[in-house]
């Protein structure tokens, strides 16, 4: 393979507009609900898509415990690992097979790392595939996945090297760069946004035919909206029923003691509850 080590964030992302990536690759397998092969194309053709503040948030997030993950593999192994940044790992076999490595220890190991919001006991597949790719690319015989959740706490797991589960994603990624960067023709939406981004206009007076499906779709949908209004109507009767038992109460029990219901003022006046300003039911639902 060959090593391209970059020198600002703009020449690695620059370097990552040539190829598939791992964070492309798992997005081609379906791995990734984050973003689509649309967005994927766009970015390879210099499209940039815009990032919510949420995004980076967990872009900062994600790099901060990267490099946190590598320090806790260190002080767990006796075999170290070197975080990379900014670097990329290009295939002998094609130019287009790229990878971002996070890391690498000094008995050639591959570390993918991750922080995920959740608890996982497993890596998510998403990672699994990511590790593979990076495997494959770089000829490594193994890697592990370091991974940091809502548990406050890093886990590991340790995999070898699949080459059939490569030899599928690499086939996939050539045909798809090829069909669709190569030929500056974008793939087909695969949700509503991404309809918006490549239909963001209407055009007046302009109408569609629906096939028969979407005629079903429409009546399936009228159906819905009537049973949902009807739930509706009777869970109104319900909270009624609720709120005429309370009374000046603002707690209901079961036989053993349990809350079940709620009904409290949302607005005090010092330490009393007048039953009659804006009280608020809360039915405690399993």
């Amino acid at each position: 393979m060959r090593t391209i080590n970059c020198e600002t964030q703009k020449e690695w992302l620059n370097e990552r507009m040539l190829g598939i990536g791992g964070s492309d690759m798992v997005v081609l397998d379906g791995l990734h609900g984050y973003s689509s092969p649309l967005k994927v194309y766009l970015s390879k053709i210099g499209i940039e898509q815009e990032i919510s503040k949420q995004q980076e948030a967990d872009f900062l997030r994600g790099h901060i415990l990267e490099v946190a993950s590598i320090e806790w593999y260190n002080k767990t192994h006796e075999s170290k690992a070197e975080h990379l940044d900014k670097t990329i790992w290009v295939s002998d076999e094609n130019e287009i097979l790229r990878y971002s490595p996070d890391g690498v220890t000094k008995d050639g190991g591959l570390v993918e790392c991750k922080s995920w919001r959740g608890y996982f006991d497993e890596p998510q597949s998403a990672a699994y595939g990511q590790l593979q790719w990076g495997l494959g690319v770089s000829g490594l015989e193994w890697g592990v996945i370091v991974w940091f959740d809502s548990d406050l706490k890093w886990q590991e797991k340790e995999f070898a090297f699949d080459n059939g589960y490569y030899h599928l994603q690499k086939k996939r990624a050539i045909e798809w760069y090829n069909k669709y960067v190569v030929a500056r023709t974008p793939p087909p939406p695969v949700d509503s946004n991404d309809s918006s981004i490549l239909y963001p206009t209407a055009i007046v007076g302009k109408t569609v035919e629906p096939v028969e499906d979407y005629l079903k779709l429409k009546d399936d949908y009228a159906t819905n909206a009537r049973m949902l209004k009807l739930l509706k109507e009777q869970n109104d009767e319900i909270k009624e029923k609720f709120k005429m038992k309370f009374t000046d109460a603002e707690t209901m029990l079961d036989t053993e003691g349990n809350v079940i219901a709620t009904y409290k003022t949302t607005i005090r006046k010092g330490y009393e509850v007048p039953a009659g300003q804006s009280r608020m039911l809360n039915l405690k639902i399993p």
